[in-house]
């Protein structure tokens, strides 16, 4: 059995997250242990973040969050060197036309979206005025 320790928390869509590394190394169809080890939330966790929060309200709660340790890697080296002699390989089946395409889509959807809602605040504004 191998055994892998490691900081991790619940996302918001209430899965577990687990680093890329341990979950790349752990062949699939293997059969998992799990021990959990909750730490009760701090205050400033507990504090809710609505969707009526400002800009700044919401840069700051995440501001005082910590980063979990596994997204934390420590600058080294230039650059430049990193970019010309990347650590890691790339991903085998990432495809660039596909991945613009799927980028261009969004960024139509986006648009619309903002097209949607700029009629309906000139709507509004003349319904007042009206």
């Amino acid at each position: 059995m191998i055994a892998f320790q490691f900081p991790t928390q619940i996302t918001t869509n209430g899965d577990l997250a687990i680093p890329l590394q341990y979950r790349q190394s752990i062949p699939a169809g293997s059969q998992l242990q799990i021990v959990l080890l909750v730490e009760a939330p701090t205050e400033q966790a507990q504090e809710a973040v609505d969707e009526t929060s400002s800009l700044e309200e919401y840069t700051a709660f995440l501001r005082s969050r910590p980063l979990p340790a596994s997204l934390i890697t420590p600058a080294s080296g230039l650059l430049g060197e990193h970019l010309a002699y990347p650590q890691r390989e790339a991903d085998p089946d990432f495809n660039e036309m596909i991945w613009n395409q799927q980028w261009d889509d969004i960024e139509a959807e986006m648009n619309a979206d903002e097209e949607i809602d700029e009629q309906r605040r000139l709507d509004a504004l003349r319904q007042d005025l009206g």
